[in-house]
């Protein structure tokens, strides 16, 4: 735990923003064409279904209402070409012009970037997710050239770009550490989280979803790394937000951008950093409100054991 201490820390004395953002991906279609399909998502349990480009320009006005200044359109992967969003793309910024808008719908051609720059996005995501040979655990198939190539064609185009990469994939330190060398290749403007979650009804639906400790570590490894880029950490399990406790933890790790976002106005550091010193110098109340909010007894008390070390 000391090691553990001493990293966090660490990533927390080097990062210096005051406030923590709000991103939210708005899914168009969850159609995808490929094969086989990622064994750990959902998709494959879902009928598919098409947004309006009204419907998304209503979702983005109400986001935005509620203090989100970022969203991700979002689809399953539709082939090298994909232009079906350059509508949505180009109706959300002609009534929301400063909402920054991204997309992600996996590698796509230099051309499509292109029309979707023209369009009016202002970001392309691709996360690489895993190094390869993991990838073909998950996926069935290592495309990590096609994601880097989009993500290149990306930045000529004139995009800002995103990747990143998933949580708690039976990763090694080893496998993490190529995998932080791939996303230093690429320079990402936004490093983007997502903790594995294990749906029922899918082949990995007996994998463990990471624990905050393993979470946290990992956000902590990837700030250290990562100092001056916006760091995003998908904050959601099965529907449910995690507790805002361990969102303040993972804040002090160096979260600097949350997905979806919470219902809570305050997004400043210095909310985090009371809300984690109140649950230090109250653990018993800590650790039951936790356990009352559905977590269980070993990730709130995995949660007291790390907060008693920080100095806080």
């Amino acid at each position: 735990m000391k090691q553990l201490r001493d990293l966090l820390v660490a990533a927390n004395e080097s990062v210096d923003y005051k406030m923590v953002d709000r991103t939210r991906g708005i899914r168009i279609t969850n159609n995808c064409v490929r094969v086989p399909i990622c064994y750990y998502c959902n998709y494959m349990n879902e009928p598919v279904y098409v947004l309006s480009v009204e419907d998304a320009v209503k979702r983005a006005k109400e986001l935005n209402s509620r203090g989100v200044h970022r969203v991700t359109l979002v689809s399953g992967w539709l082939g090298y070409k994909n232009e079906m969003v350059v509508p949505y793309a180009t109706a959300i910024k002609s009534e929301l012009p400063e909402l920054t808008v991204s997309g992600a719908f996996g590698p796509i051609t230099k051309a499509s970037l292109k029309k979707l720059k023209q369009a009016g996005l202002d970001q392309y995501g691709c996360n690489l997710e895993a190094v390869p040979e993991v990838l073909l655990k998950i996926k069935g198939t290592d495309d990590i050239p096609e994601r880097i190539e989009t993500l290149k064609n990306a930045r000529k185009v004139g995009l800002k770009v995103s990747s990143g990469y998933i949580i708690g994939v039976e990763e090694n330190e080893t496998q993490l550490t190529q995998l932080f060398d791939l996303l230093k290749k690429v320079d990402p403007d936004r490093v983007f989280m997502t903790p594995l979650e294990a749906y029922p009804d899918t082949p990995m639906h007996d994998w463990v979803t990471p624990t905050i400790k393993k979470t946290v570590e990992t956000v902590a490894k990837t700030r250290l790394l990562f100092k001056n880029k916006t760091l995003g950490l998908r904050i959601i399990r099965q529907g449910s937000f995690i507790p805002v406790e361990f969102l303040s933890l993972a804040v002090y790790a160096g979260i600097s951008l949350v997905a979806p976002p919470p219902e809570f106005e305050d997004m400043s550091v210095v909310m985090f950093r009371k809300l984690l010193k109140n649950c230090a110098d109250n653990l018993e109340q800590t650790q039951q409100r936790l356990l009352c909010n559905g977590v269980s007894e070993k990730e709130a008390k995995e949660f007291i054991e790390i907060v008693q070390l920080l100095p806080l």
